[in-house]
């Protein structure tokens, strides 16, 4: 009898398991040349537990099958003002299927027509709803990172701190910029601990050392967290100003992290240690005032946005939106 597999739907619903061996998955697929369809295979055999990866006459025949299968996992992109003229359910079809992977014979016709228009991109989904390691153990002493929860509304309820998160994406930025996987354990050493109610740079530094010993694929899964919540962040229709997406700056927030952290305390929220403390939602709702009043006290002196952008040093994409 043929085994049935139950093939999770969503990220919230992957074991604690198959969120690090997807997560490596991905990692590694990041920096190398490795065919779409190939690495859906890999993940879906992370799912299922089966051997997938064959050759290539044997993957043909499934190429929509794995794309579904996998569709959470990743979100394509096409032009948008063809896919504005396409049938519904095919232009659906097309934000999780490539165009070369499409094999439904109601959208071949179709899709022979615009190929040559559609210039597809294939991303990751970052938009992942909980955080899906929440413990590490070494030597069997667990290690807890933190609690982020998005509702069905979009509410966030998280105990980031900003001090660990500014830490975090640091090492993330030279993680990315040198290929050094053993930035790895640092930002491990930044974002998990025994006590999540202390946080200071240094002792997350000294801890970094602690994770070494830790599978690589579970460091590879924290990494795709900070990821996601980095992606929250940047799309928050509300924090999301504090990014620019059009300057040339990869989603760096605006204001270097150390200056805003001393700003703020200067400003009376508190001393270094206790701004470090504050939960990130808190940190950005206060930044996102504090440029919102600078904004209006200029426009009050009937500065135009060009100007306010100037002097505030600020993309004028930013001061539009306020």
């Amino acid at each position: 009898m043929a085994r049935k597999l139950n093939i999770p739907t969503s990220w919230e619903e992957l074991t604690r398991l198959q969120f690090a061996d997807i997560s490596e998955i991905l990692f590694n697929a990041s920096s190398s040349k490795e065919p779409a369809q190939v690495t859906r295979l890999r993940i879906l055999e992370a799912l299922t537990g089966s051997r997938l990866v064959a050759s290539s006459s044997k993957r043909a025949g499934c190429m929509q099958k794995v794309a579904e299968y996998t569709r959470f996992i990743f979100k394509v992109s096409v032009n948008e003002d063809i896919a504005a003229v396409l049938s519904p359910d095919f232009r659906d079809a097309l934000k999780w299927c490539l165009p070369e992977e499409i094999q439904d014979k109601r959208w071949l016709e179709e899709l022979d027509n615009v190929t040559n228009l559609l210039q597809p991109s294939l991303d990751f989904n970052f938009a992942i709803n909980k955080n899906l390691l929440t413990e590490i153990f070494i030597n069997r002493q667990p290690y807890f990172g933190p609690d982020f929860t998005v509702d069905k509304f979009g509410i966030l309820k998280t105990d980031i701190t900003t001090g660990e998160y500014f830490d975090a994406l640091e090492f993330l930025r030279v993680l990315g910029k040198t290929g050094d996987l053993s930035y790895l354990v640092n930002i491990a050493g930044c974002l998990y601990r025994t006590d999540r109610t202390k946080y200071n740079t240094f002792d997350a530094q000294q801890r970094a050392v602690i994770f070494k010993p830790a599978s690589p694929k579970y460091l590879k899964a924290v990494w795709f967290m900070l990821l996601s919540w980095q992606h929250y962040f940047i799309h928050h229709p509300v924090f999301g100003i504090l990014f620019s997406r059009d300057e040339g700056n990869d989603n760096k927030i605006n204001i270097g992290s150390s200056s805003l952290i001393y700003g703020l305390s200067k400003e009376g929220y508190g001393s270094l240690n206790e701004v470090s403390l504050m939960h990130i939602d808190d940190f950005f709702a206060i930044q996102v005032k504090n440029i919102r009043d600078s904004v209006n006290s200029l426009r009050a002196l009937k500065k135009n946005d060009a100007e306010i952008a100037k002097e505030l040093k600020l993309p004028i994409s930013i001061v539009l939106k306020l």
